[in-house]
């Protein structure tokens, strides 16, 4: 979980407890011919579309990077950007706990 944060509509006094995901790293020399210039990926998810853009934003991710066509909205994130994701509070999942997670959320 990311950050406690104050917000008057949250149901504990005005603290809302956001949760991002970045999944494990992967290679990417399949997508590197779709014009990827990274050699490893992962991906940023969470738990709504509004936290998970607002974290984005924080971590310094373009909104157009969004990839809302998946079964499972998110960013595509570079080696470097999962580091800063997970030390800004994203928590990290193996492959099958995230997929398992997010497809409960969406």
């Amino acid at each position: 979980m990311y950050e406690l944060r104050r917000d008057r509509t949250g149901p504990f006094g005005g603290i809302r407890i956001m949760t991002v995901y970045v999944d494990d790293l992967k290679d990417s020399n399949q997508l590197l011919n779709q014009g990827w210039k990274y050699p490893m990926y992962c991906h940023l998810a969470a738990d709504s579309i509004g936290e998970l853009h607002e974290f984005a934003r924080k971590i310094g991710l373009k909104e157009y990077w969004f990839q809302s066509a998946s079964t499972i909205p998110h960013y595509d994130l570079t080696e470097s950007k999962r580091k800063e994701a997970v030390k800004a509070g994203a928590v990290p999942l193996q492959d099958f706990a995230f997929i398992r997670k997010l497809r409960r959320k969406h």
